[in-house]
């Protein structure tokens, strides 16, 4: 993790250490290892230490509050394996990781500005069809029918569906002013 990512990291989850205190723990981590650490890896040790280290997908502490968890993607860098329409197909599913409100934001597309609505995002593990196993972790934003479809078919709010399964029922393509626009959409497996 990125050395200022895990400072606020450590400065929500752990109150009162300081900046100083953080940066000292850093350093002595690099000279413990004589230097063949990079920065990154004593941000690591450091978060390991102090019982904040990233754990293996899919092994999130049940116990993990919301406030916690929060403070935890916060900090967490932007990326990972974003889930793309031409990435996937009808039949792909995915075993739901981890859920977490998206908040309202404008994207610049070739027809201009677009400011996208506030939505869930989903994090899981994807498995092709066909395939026996679940495979790479992936994210992705639910529309506002692929959202409204899984409340009919579970019943329940996001949080409480981690560890369902949803699956590809469509990809779409299609041209909007001149531009090609495609999306996924979801459907919920019977629990």
């Amino acid at each position: 993790m990125q050395k200022e990512k895990a400072i606020v990291l450590i400065q929500t989850v752990k109150k009162g250490v300081s900046r100083q205190q953080i940066e000292t723990m850093i350093a002595s981590k690099l000279a413990e290892f004589d230097n063949i650490v990079s920065e990154e890896g004593a941000v690591d040790m450091v978060l390991q230490d102090l019982g904040l280290a990233a754990k293996p997908s899919g092994a999130e502490s049940p116990t993990e509050s919301f406030a916690d968890r929060k403070a935890r993607m916060e900090a967490e860098p932007e990326g990972g394996n974003f889930l793309k329409s031409d990435k996937v197909a009808v039949g792909d599913q995915v075993k739901i990781t981890a859920v977490s409100i998206e908040g309202a934001k404008e994207i610049q597309t070739k027809r201009g500005p677009v400011t996208l609505p506030s939505r869930p995002q989903v994090t899981g593990k994807l498995k092709a069809k066909g395939a026996k196993e679940w495979g790479v972790e992936v994210k992705f934003s639910l529309n506002k029918s692929n959202e409204k479809n899984l409340y009919g078919l579970w019943g329940k709010s996001l949080d409480e569906c981690v560890g369902l399964v949803m699956m590809v029922s469509a990809v779409e393509h299609k041209v909007i002013n001149g531009g090609d626009a495609s999306w996924i959409s979801w459907t919920g497996l019977p629990e």
